[in-house]
Parts: structure tokens; sequence; C-alpha cells
């Protein structure tokens, strides 16, 4: 490579580096949300009602919004230094 196109290809490729890691990281939270919203809808539907308790004191809707936090926190907090290390390319 010249010294011309290694000046824009360094950054660009730590671009596309970035862009992957991000979508990668995006489409893994798309699918395992939709995996866990099924869970919800099948159980409601097994159970027959949509005000279900666990141990009869909680809602069961707590345990699905408690585990959509935890991995919406989860992957961004460990998918920004995921597309962080991509891009510097450590």
């Amino acid at each position: 490579m010249t010294a011309a196109s290694e000046k824009w290809y360094h950054p660009v490729a730590r671009l596309g580096r970035g862009s992957l890691e991000l979508l990668c990281h995006t489409l893994m939270v798309i699918l395992i949300l939709g995996a866990i919203r099924a869970v919800e809808w099948t159980i409601e539907y097994l159970w027959g009602t949509k005000e279900l308790l666990l141990f009869d004191r909680f809602p069961l809707k707590y345990l699905f919004h408690g585990a959509d936090l935890s991995l919406l926190l989860g992957f961004s907090t460990i998918g920004v230094f995921m597309i962080l290390r991509a891009y510097f390319g450590n």
C-alpha cells in the first residue's frame, strides 16, 4: 500500500470492525429479547391469564422485566467495551 491509501484505509477498517461489532451485539439483543418475550407469551397462554403470581406474591412479569433490564444493561456495558476494543484494535 502507498502512504496515501494507508492514510484513509486504517480509520475506515477500524470503523468497519466497530460497526460490525455493533451490528452483531444489536442482533443478539433483539434475538434474546424476542426469545424472552416468546417464553412470557407462552407461559401466559398456558396459564390462561396475564396476572401470574410467582409464589403467590410477586407478579411473574417482574421476573421477565428484570431479565430484559439485566440483558440490556449487560449488553450496553460489555457491548461498548467490545466495540471500542474492535475499533482501536486491541
